[in-house]
C-alpha cells in the first residue's frame, strides 16, 4: 500500500509541475509573435500586439526623423529604426533628468521640422500621479512639453498600457496664450 501511495504523490507532485508549463508552452506559442525588430520571440495577445505593431507604422509613415516618448518608451525608437533627440532618454527622465540635461532634449527638438512626439498618458499618470505640488512640473521638457501646440495623428486605444497617442509639433512652436 506504501508504494501506491508514494506513486499517486508523484504523480500528484508531476502532474502539478508540468501542467502549468505545459499551459504555459502552449499559451507562447499560441499568440503571435510580435512582428516588430528586436521582438520576434515577444509573444503577447493578439489586440496588444496589433496596438504595437500599428503604432510603430504610424510613426513610420509620419516618416519621423526623431521620437521623444513620454514617457521614455526606448522600445519604440527600436522598433521604428527612428532615433530620440539624445541619448539620455531614460523611462522616466522627467523625474531622473536634472534640469541641464532635460534642457538638451528641448535644445534638440525645439523648431526641428522631423520631431514626433509618442505619448501614453495612462503610463505617464503612474510615474508622476497626479499630484499638483509635483517636481515634474518645473523641469524644463516638462514645461516645454505643456505648452506646445501638436498635432494628434494617431491613437490606439487597446490593451493594457492606455492609449499611444503620436504628435507632430507645430511648426511655430509654443501654443496660444
Amino acid at each position: 500500500m506504501a508504494s501506491t501511495g508514494t506513486a499517486l504523490a508523484v504523480y500528484i507532485v508531476v502532474t502539478g509541475l508540468l501542467t502549468p508549463g505545459h499551459k504555459a508552452f502552449h499559451r507562447y506559442h499560441s499568440d503571435p509573435g510580435l512582428e516588430l525588430p528586436g521582438a520576434s520571440m515577444v509573444r503577447l495577445i493578439r489586440p496588444q500586439a496589433e496596438t504595437l505593431q500599428s503604432t510603430v507604422k504610424a510613426i513610420r509613415d509620419q516618416h519621423c526623423q526623431m521620437l521623444l516618448t513620454v514617457p521614455g518608451m526606448n522600445s519604440f525608437n527600436l522598433w521604428s529604426g527612428v532615433r530620440p533627440p539624445t541619448n539620455e532618454n531614460l523611462t522616466h527622465w522627467f523625474i531622473v533628468l536634472d534640469a541641464k540635461r532635460q534642457q538638451r532634449i528641448v535644445d534638440a527638438i525645439r523648431g526641428k521640422r522631423g520631431v514626433c512626439i509618442l505619448r501614453n498618458d495612462a503610463i505617464i499618470k503612474f510615474w508622476i500621479g497626479t499630484s499638483k505640488d509635483n517636481v515634474v512640473d518645473n523641469r524644463p521638457l516638462w514645461r516645454y512639453l505643456q505648452t506646445l501646440r501638436v498635432r494628434d495623428v494617431f491613437g490606439a486605444n487597446r490593451g493594457t498600457y492606455g492609449t499611444y497617442r503620436l504628435q507632430i509639433p507645430d511648426p511655430m512652436g509654443k501654443a496660444p496664450e
